[in-house]
């Protein structure tokens, strides 16, 4: 009889895939959206507004409050990152009762219920089964942003971020961490992502 003695860590993190390198020169398109890192990196290396921006809507296009079989569903499908960035959102559901459900990527598993997980990259379909009927919704409020991976010394890992809210009529909105809130409000298809 032969015994095998295995060892588990738990919590751990894994090591990171190693990332392709794009030269600072070169042009490279994620998800059909052109990265040129002398172009579209500050001077910390972090993503600049303007694409940050770019990413962020697209992200917002793809993501759709629908009913399937019955049933309150949130989809949504990440584009793709160059390398070094992470997509960072909260999905929070505010009900008429008082009670607000958030969906997002940070829930500890040993400390909160994973039926309000999203991952952070991919795609994803989440059913809402804390909603019975439309009517107990009061409002939604989406946050989403990009962050670098390794946060950048001497500044905060994002520049901004897109906030999606229907509490006083349909807003889509970015807040840059510094300068004016730039609106979309006009080009935006609420219809599309709003299907319940």
């Amino acid at each position: 009889q032969n015994i095998t003695t295995v060892y588990i860590t738990m919590g751990a993190t894994p090591a990171p895939l190693p990332q392709p390198i794009i030269n600072e020169d070169e042009t490279v398109y994620f998800d059909g959206i052109s990265f040129n890192p002398s172009r579209d990196l500050d001077e910390y290396g972090r993503m600049n507004q303007e694409k940050t921006q770019e990413y962020l809507i697209k992200l917002a296009e793809q993501i759709k409050f629908v009913k399937e079989d019955g049933e309150y569903v949130i989809k949504g499908t990440y584009p793709e990152l160059p390398p070094g960035f992470e997509f960072t959102n909260g999905i929070t559901i505010n009900m008429k009762s008082g009670r607000s459900y958030t969906y997002n990527p940070l829930i500890n598993p040993r400390t909160q219920r994973m039926d309000f997980y999203i991952p952070r990259e991919g795609s994803f379909t989440k059913v809402v089964d804390v909603i019975d009927d439309m009517d107990e919704i009061r409002s939604y409020l989406i946050t989403l942003g990009i962050r670098n991976i390794v946060k950048p010394e001497n500044a905060d890992s994002s520049i901004g971020h897109l906030g999606i809210s229907t509490g006083q009529g349909y807003r889509i909105y970015f807040v840059p961490s510094s300068g004016k809130t730039i609106r979309y409000d006009d080009s935006f298809d609420f219809d599309e992502m709003f299907q319940w």
